[in-house]
């Protein structure tokens, strides 16, 4: 069984230039949570406070 050459990096990122935008964030979250893992629970909800401690401010 032959393999596939894997695709170059600029080959990727040329790729990702006719994907739309929401996809192009997917799919960037979803390498980092792949080579990071998650967000801890307690960090995350930290955020979600702060972000709506600043819109009521706005």
């Amino acid at each position: 069984m032959v393999r596939p050459m894997p695709m170059k990096l600029d080959e990727i990122v040329e790729e990702t230039r006719q994907l739309p935008a929401d996809v192009v964030a997917e799919l960037i979250g979803r390498i980092l949570l792949e080579r990071h893992g998650g967000i801890e629970p307690e960090i995350e909800e930290a955020w979600k406070s702060e972000i709506e401690r600043r819109i009521e401010e706005i």
